[in-house]
C-alpha cells in the first residue's frame, strides 16, 4: 500500500474529483469545477486553475482517461472524462482517510465560527449555520442508507 501524501487542498481534490467521477459518471472539466465549487462553497478554496490541474495530473497518471466529447460548447467542444480502474483503485485506497481528515477539518470551522458568532451576537448567523449542519448530516444519513440498506448503517455512523 502506497503512503498518503500530507494532506493538502490539492490531494483532497484530487480524491473528490475521482469521486465525483466514480459516482457521477463521465463529466467535463467545467462540470466537474462547478459541482466542486457547491461542495467547497463555504471555504471558497476552489479555482478553475486548480481543477484543470488537477485533471490534467489524474490523466498523466492514468486514474482518468478521456470518454468523449461534447459538442456545441462555448469553447467549441468540451472532453468527457471518467474515472479508470486504477482510479477506483487509488480512490478506494486513500478516500476514506482523506474525507475523514476533511470532515475534522469542517467540525472545527463550524465550531470556530459558531463560536465567533455567539461571541459577537449574530444569533441569525448561528441559526443558519446550525441548519446547514443539519442540512448535512441528513444528507449524509441518507447516502449511508442506501450504501447499507440492510443495517441502515453501521453503528460507527450512527
Amino acid at each position: 500500500m502506497q503512503e498518503a501524501p500530507r494532506l493538502s487542498l490539492r490531494w483532497i481534490v484530487r480524491l473528490a474529483v475521482l469521486a465525483l467521477l466514480a459516482s457521477q459518471g463521465p463529466m467535463h472539466g467545467y462540470a466537474i469545477y462547478k459541482r466542486l465549487l457547491s461542495i467547497f462553497a463555504r471555504a471558497r478554496l476552489i479555482s478553475p486553475s486548480l481543477v484543470y490541474t488537477v485533471l490534467s495530473e489524474l490523466e498523466q497518471e492514468e486514474l482518468v482517461e478521456e470518454a468523449g466529447f461534447v459538442e456545441g460548447a462555448p469553447s467549441g467542444g468540451r472532453r468527457l472524462l471518467r474515472i479508470t480502474e486504477k482510479g477506483l483503485n487509488h480512490l478506494a485506497e486513500h478516500g476514506g482517510m482523506a474525507w475523514r481528515l476533511f470532515g475534522e477539518l469542517l467540525v472545527l470551522l463550524v465550531q470556530g465560527e459558531a463560536e465567533a458568532r455567539l461571541q459577537i451576537g449574530d444569533y441569525g448567523g448561528l441559526v443558519n449555520l446550525a441548519g446547514e449542519v443539519i442540512g448535512l448530516s441528513e444528507k449524509l444519513r441518507k447516502i449511508g442508507e442506501r450504501v447499507l440498506p440492510e443495517t441502515g448503517g453501521s453503528e460507527e455512523v450512527r
